[in-house]
């Protein structure tokens, strides 16, 4: 029986694909995240680029980071968001830190 070399492995898979529950804005919460931005910008000297507005988005569980889409679990969590959609009437989310 031989032994394997220390250096004799695969390099872990590069995770490409992310997984995750979110909730996103209005398009009247956009325009006033808008707003505060260029507000909190101006009294702070900020030079960075916001978010882009497709992207702006309250994560609320993370399922993971995968190599490649595992379609599996991307149709499970497709129906467990469906339903709880159905089953949730439009709320007010409110932060205390930028």
């Amino acid at each position: 029986m031989s032994q394997a070399s220390l250096f004799d492995f695969e390099a872990p898979p590069k995770l490409t694909e992310r997984i995750f529950f979110a909730i996103a804005p209005s398009a009247e919460a956009i325009s006033d995240i808008r707003a505060l931005t260029a507000e909190l910008k101006a009294q702070h000297g900020m030079q960075g680029r916001p978010i882009a507005d497709a992207k702006l988005h309250c994560t609320l569980c993370n399922l993971g980071d995968f190599p490649g889409m595992p379609e599996a679990l991307l149709s499970r969590a497709k129906q467990a968001a469906a339903l709880v959609a159905a089953a949730t009437q439009p709320f007010s989310v409110s932060f205390d830190t930028a």
